[in-house]
């Protein structure tokens, strides 16, 4: 899966990027540095509630951006410098989500009779 986030990463600025699931769990995450607090030891339900409605976010912070999208297994979360091109960061997305579809989607005859939402 990791070569699925290289763009993401390549991209100047972006620190790093997580993958969660709608249950909070962590499928996927790779940083440039090591960060102070390891995402692995945070509750990320609250996080998923708080978002649970909202497709695309940009959080803001002092010297750090967050960027957020609603993925098919849960949620991008992209770790950006204040000052780096989101617009690339997002066009990277766009182009990640339909493959982290693919690799979603279920094979052989069980995608026949799974039910529909």
């Amino acid at each position: 899966m990791q070569h699925l986030f290289d763009n993401i990463l390549a991209t100047e600025g972006v620190r790093g990027t997580i993958l969660l699931s709608t249950g909070g769990d962590i499928l996927f995450e790779r940083f440039s540095s090591p960060m102070p607090h390891p995402p692995g030891g945070i509750d990320w339900t609250p996080f998923i509630g708080a978002f649970a409605d909202i497709n695309e976010a940009d959080v803001i912070f002092e010297e750090l951006r967050l960027y957020v999208r609603k993925a098919v297994p849960g949620y991008l979360l992209v770790f950006v410098e204040a000052f780096a091109p989101m617009a690339m960061v997002r066009l990277n997305a766009d182009l990640l989500l339909p493959t982290l579809k693919k690799q979603a989607a279920p094979k052989g005859l069980k995608r026949f009779f799974s039910s529909r939402k």
